[in-house]
């Protein structure tokens, strides 16, 4: 879990126990804190977030109370946070939404025709991205010194490790190398690589992050 798992049930608990005001305003604004609280310890896909989205905000409209309902819902994410169950899992779902969004920025970029700015952040992801994947494997991310280790080397090693095959090592070298380019002012980036082109490279680093989760 590389979230504060302490902080965390900190933050639950003071949400948990905030007493809400009387009337509907009131239940609704209860209900809201719960699910912000939840939305934010658990991931997209994760039982306890896909419930909670689910529920009707205005109690009047339903027969359950949704207090109730929530904070079943937020006692069960707590238990989970403390027990640290089944959170190596959810750290991974946490990685993927993450990098969809930046993903989804060098896409939009990438349309507007901003090629060099658009592969700079998708190589940001893929490089965050091959840092977990490496501690995940147990390789070293960073050198004696406290360094971050080279991203060509952590592919290497990756390869080594038998994470990904020689193919998928090879294409992961031309992303990076890609991004050496693109971070060079006075390359003629723009011309030698079309939209199209980057936009190939970027669905390719999104497969890639989804095949190899971490």
């Amino acid at each position: 879990m590389n979230f504060d798992k302490e902080e965390a049930l900190k933050d639950i608990d003071e949400v948990m126990a905030r007493d809400s005001v009387g009337g509907t305003s009131g239940s609704t604004s209860k209900v809201v804190s719960y699910l912000n609280c939840i939305k934010k310890y658990a991931p997209r896909g994760s039982a306890h977030r896909d419930k909670a989205e689910a529920v009707d905000l205005f109690p009047e409209k339903r027969k359950a109370d949704p207090i109730r309902y929530m904070s079943g819902i937020i006692h069960s994410l707590r238990k989970d946070i403390e027990e640290e169950k089944g959170f190596d899992q959810y750290d991974e779902n946490i990685h993927a939404s993450l990098f969809k969004d930046f993903l989804g920025q060098a896409e939009f970029l990438n349309k507007g025709g901003l090629t060099r700015a658009s592969m700079l952040v998708a190589e940001i992801t893929l490089e965050e991205h091959l840092r977990k994947l490496a501690a995940k494997n147990n390789v070293p991310v960073k050198k004696q010194n406290g360094d971050w280790r080279k991203a060509s080397a952590l592919n290497q090693d990756l390869l080594d490790e038998g994470v990904y095959p020689g193919p998928q090592r090879t294409q992961v070298q031309t992303w990076l190398e890609l991004r050496n380019d693109a971070a060079h002012p006075g390359e003629d980036f723009e011309n030698q690589h079309q939209q199209s082109e980057i936009g190939q490279h970027i669905e390719g680093i999104r497969d890639f992050i989804s095949r190899l989760p971490a």
